[in-house]
């Protein structure tokens, strides 16, 4: 095989199967839903409408500081905050959706919110038989792996990938958003697989 056709090949699968990689939906037998960081209206919908056909118990909604100068912030501090707001407008009663945002550090911002998440299960002693993540497009494999390596081995952790709409996942390469964020989450899930170090970002929090 010549260099231009296994080239072509390459460049053939990771069109093909990148964006499946990056976005999976693989569920296991949970009471508890974590809504990610920064999901947009429609996939807390989505959400809503999971914790409700599923018979869940409770929905965490992580996330950390809202933009600087968003016209959000006065009401919502956190991107957990304002989730828990709109999922309360979807029909989800209060007493359902517990906020937990992290501790605020300057990278690593999706461990972090998942370190707060274990840290609040610690502390609350819940005994959970599995949680559910929900994300969003192909920030959800990352999300995932770093979930579990903050919740550990004790609780099932899966994921549910909520479709980005702003491209066509079959054909993210045809339009600049699905370029973007594509290559983006390609580039963060290695550095988070090969360069990440959980134990720095630990410290960090434990330190503040």
């Amino acid at each position: 095989m010549g260099i231009f056709a296994f080239g072509s090949l390459v460049l053939f699968l990771f069109l093909f199967t990148i964006h499946p990689f990056l976005a999976p939906t693989k569920p296991v037998a949970a009471d508890i839903l974590i809504a990610d960081n920064f999901l947009v209206d429609y996939c807390l919908k989505n959400l809503s409408d999971e914790f409700r056909s599923n018979n869940y118990a409770l929905i965490l909604s992580a996330g950390g500081p809202l933009p600087q100068g968003s016209p959000l912030a006065a009401e919502n501090k956190t991107s957990a905050e304002l989730s828990a707001a709109i999922l309360m407008k979807f029909g989800i009663h209060e007493k359902a959706i517990i906020a937990i945002p992290p501790k605020p550090v300057k990278r690593d911002r999706t461990f972090a919110s998942a370190l707060a998440v274990q840290s609040w299960l610690a502390q609350n002693n819940i005994q959970s038989k599995g949680i559910n993540l929900f994300s969003i497009g192909p920030h959800s494999r990352r999300s995932w792996m770093l979930f579990k390596e903050a919740i550990g081995e004790e609780i099932p952790v899966g994921i549910i990938a909520c479709e980005n709409r702003e491209y066509d996942p079959k054909r993210w390469w045809k339009t600049s958003s699905g370029v973007r964020t594509v290559l983006d989450e390609t580039i963060a899930y290695i550095y988070a697989k090969l360069v990440f170090d959980p134990e720095r970002v630990r410290v960090e929090i434990a330190t503040e």
